[in-house]
C-alpha cells in the first residue's frame, strides 16, 4: 500500500508508563475527609462540587465543598488535620457549585429537593471573616429585555472573569442562559450588569470579553460580552456526544475543553485561535466502552484535570495541544463502570500545587500529584509500503490519528 501521511507518535517516560495500582497513577492521597468525620448534625452523606481558596497573607489553604444540605469551609493546609473554618446551611439540593474572586466566595445552588422548596439565591461568603461568620444569601433583581425585572433564585453553576464579571449559568430567569453579574466594583453588594438569554447554559468558561457557554444538546455556544447589557452570539458547534456540560480554556486561549456527561462521553480539544474555523484536535475516553462518564475538566498549566465520576480524577498533559498523554488519575470511588456516582469535582490551583476533589458519596480528598515529563516525537512518514515489527498492526490511520508507542518497545 502507498500512501502520504502524517502519523504523531508520543514516546512517554518509564514512569508514566509504569505499571499502576488498582486505582491511583501518579497521585497520592495526602487526606480522606468524609461526611462522616465531620462532625456537622446537618451535613448530608451527598456531595456535590468543589473549589478551593488561600490566603495570600498567612498562606493558609481552604476547600470550599457543597453538600447537599450546604456549604462547608475547610483548612487544609495541613492535610494530616482538617480543620472546619464554616459551615453555612443551605435549601436541600443535590448540586452546589463554588468559585471566588478576591477574598469572597460565591455559591450557587440548582433546584432543591421537595415541593415548593426555598431558594436560597446567590450565597456570598467572607473569607477574610470565617471566625465572624460573615455570610449571606443574596437574590438578585436580574431585569430582562422585555422591562420584566425576575429574581436569580438559583443557578446550575457560575464562572468569575478575571474583570469581576460572575456568570451565572442554568437559572430560573428565562431559558437559563447566562446571568452577568458585577463582583469586582462591590464583591459583597453584586449588581446584575446584563444577561443572555439565547441558550441554556449548564456551564460555562469566559476570558477576554468572549463566553463560551455548555449549552448541552446545543454544542458549545461562543458569545460576545464586550457589551455587557447586550450580549451577542457569535458560533457555535456540536461536541462529539451531543452533550457539552463543561468547557475550559487553556492558559494562552487557544484551545478549548470540553466534556460530554453521558457513558462513553469525551473529553475533547478545540483549536479556536480562528473562531471561524474551529478545528476538532482530538477526542479522548479513558477507557473506551465501559460506560465511565466525564464531569468537569479544569486546565491547571499542561494539565487537564477532570473529575470522571467512578475512575475518580484524571490527568491529561497537553502541553501539545493535540497530542494529549494521559499522566496520573486517582479513583476516589469504590463504584465501577457507568453511573452518576464518585468524583464530582477537582480543584488544581492550590499554590501547594495539591488538588481538591469532592466525591459525592466518599467527601473530600486531598491529593497530591506527582506527573512525569513526558516526551513527544511527531514522525513524517511517506510513501509507507510495509512497517516493520512483529506486533505491529497498520491500517486506517489519518492524519488527527494519533500512534503510541509504550515502554515495552514491541507495541506500536
Amino acid at each position: 500500500m502507498k500512501k502520504t501521511l502524517l502519523v504523531a507518535a508520543v514516546l512517554c517516560g518509564f514512569t508514566a508508563l509504569a505499571q499502576p495500582s488498582n486505582d491511583s497513577l501518579n497521585m497520592r492521597a495526602l487526606l480522606h475527609y468524609p461526611v462522616s468525620q465531620w462532625g456537622i448534625s446537618g451535613a448530608d452523606p451527598d456531595c456535590a462540587d468543589i473549589w478551593g481558596y488561600a490566603d495570600s497573607a498567612s498562606g493558609t489553604e481552604y476547600a470550599i465543598i457543597g453538600n447537599r444540605k450546604g456549604t462547608l469551609v475547610v483548612d487544609v493546609t495541613t492535610p494530616s488535620s482538617p480543620s472546619n473554618a464554616l459551615w453555612v446551611p443551605g435549601t436541600n439540593s443535590l448540586w452546589r457549585d463554588i468559585k471566588t474572586w478576591d477574598h469572597y466566595a460565591y455559591v450557587v445552588h440548582d433546584v432543591p429537593s421537595g415541593a415548593n422548596p426555598p431558594y436560597n439565591g446567590l450565597l456570598i461568603i467572607d473569607m477574610d471573616s470565617l471566625a465572624q461568620n460573615r455570610w449571606k444569601f443574596l437574590k438578585l433583581p436580574v431585569p430582562r429585555a422585555n422591562g420584566q425585572v425576575d429574581t436569580l433564585a438559583r443557578a446550575h453553576n457560575l464562572f468569575v472573569d478575571e474583570n469581576g464579571i460572575l456568570y451565572a449559568f442554568g437559572s430560573n430567569v428565562g431559558a437559563g442562559g447566562a446571568i452577568l453579574i458585577d463582583v469586582a466594583t462591590d464583591p459583597w453588594n453584586p449588581v446584575t450588569v446584563g444577561l443572555y438569554d439565547g441558550h441554556y447554559f449548564h456551564d460555562g468558561v469566559a476570558r477576554h470579553d468572549t463566553l463560551y457557554g455548555a449549552a448541552l444538546y446545543s454544542g458549545v455556544v461562543v458569545v460576545n460580552v464586550t457589551l455587557k447589557s447586550n450580549p451577542q452570539a457569535v458560533t457555535s458547534w456540536a461536541t462529539p456526544s451531543n452533550f457539552a456540560h463543561n468547557c475550559w480554556l487553556s492558559d494562552d486561549g487557544n484551545t478549548i475543553y470540553t466534556t460530554d456527561e453521558v457513558a462513553n462521553g469525551y473529553i475533547t480539544g478545540y483549536d479556536i485561535s480562528d473562531l471561524s474555523n474551529v478545528d476538532e484536535l482530538w477526542r479522548h475516553q479513558v477507557q473506551p466502552n465501559t460506560s465511565l462518564i466525564p464531569h468537569n475538566a479544569h486546565v491547571a498549566g499542561n494539565q487537564v484535570v477532570t473529575s470522571y465520576y467512578t475512575f475518580g480524577v484524571h490527568a491529561l498533559d497537553t502541553e501539545f495541544p493535540e497530542l494529549p498523554v494521559l499522566v496520573g488519575y486517582y479513583d476516589t470511588s469504590p463504584f465501577t463502570g457507568g453511573g452518576y456516582f464518585g468524583n464530582w469535582g477537582a480543584y488544581p490551583y492550590l499554590p501547594s500545587g495539591r488538588i481538591l476533589a469532592s466525591d459525592m458519596e466518599e467527601g473530600l480528598f486531598i491529593l497530591e500529584p506527582e506527573y512525569p515529563e513526558v516526551s513527544r516525537l511527531k514522525v513524517q512518514l511517506g510513501h509507507i509500503n510495509y512497517a516493520v515489527g512483529t506486533n505491529v498492526t497498520y491500517g486506517n490511520i489519518t492524519s488527527k490519528d494519533f500512534v503510541y508507542w509504550k515502554n515495552s518497545g514491541d507495541t506500536l
